[in-house]
């Protein structure tokens, strides 16, 4: 019969084999075990400029802010029977993560995901630091700014793309002004007619004579 120290060790080296929320190197990046939205296991991979959660990637460039939560440490009751030893070193954490990122149209976006194995954490810790060069907590203005005009960006796109402008200006997002620079004797006929482009503009519902979105 197996004594307590030996079933104290064995239990103990499972724990290291069978655990999923290990980490390894792969052609991707650094591969790190976690859980996911509902508890479910994925896997998140750190690239050299892309960071992977289970089938969400977000380019580095577009990564807002990151941070990590306070871990809570706790002990399984059943496991204070097998030993003392094993009472004490069998600790279970929990190590939560964020990640706010925006979108290729500028939409933000949050990843959670979270560790019980303070391993992982603290290393992935170092990677998304080095990914994102961001402290934990800290903001890029840059990409928040850059996300807040390319919202406004698609959304003009969409208002030119409603638009129901002349066909001879939808080739150029229903613009006047650009129509005539791509087009020589347009521009010339414009230069000699002045007082005829504002009226030339409304017939043709050009985008600058309409209110802005």
């Amino acid at each position: 019969m197996l004594s307590t120290k030996r079933l104290t060790r064995a239990f103990l080296a499972s724990l290291v084999t069978a655990s999923p929320f290990l980490y390894q190197d792969s052609v991707l990046g650094q591969v790190f075990d976690a859980l996911c939205e509902g508890d479910t296991k994925c896997k998140i991979i750190v690239g050299d400029q892309l960071l992977s959660a289970g089938s969400t990637n977000v380019p580095a460039n577009r990564i807002i802010s990151w941070g990590e939560t306070e871990a809570k440490s706790k002990r399984k009751p059943e496991l204070c029977l097998l030993s003392i030893t094993a009472c004490a070193l069998t600790i279970f954490h929990d190590y939560r993560y964020y990640v706010d990122y925006a979108t290729a149209d500028g939409e933000l976006r949050k990843l959670d995901f979270r560790f019980i194995n303070d391993k992982p954490a603290k290393q992935l810790s170092r990677k998304l630091t080095s990914l994102t060069n961001l402290a934990s907590g800290q903001t890029s203005e840059k990409t928040a700014s850059w996300a807040d005009a390319r919202r406004g960006e698609v959304k003009y796109q969409k208002f030119v793309e409603s638009l129901n402008c002349s066909p001879t200006l939808k080739p150029y997002k229903c613009s006047y002004n650009t129509y005539l620079e791509s087009n020589p004797a347009a521009k010339a006929w414009a230069k000699a007619n002045p007082s005829l482009i504002q009226s030339q503009m409304v017939l043709m519902k050009a985008i600058e004579v309409l209110p802005k979105p």
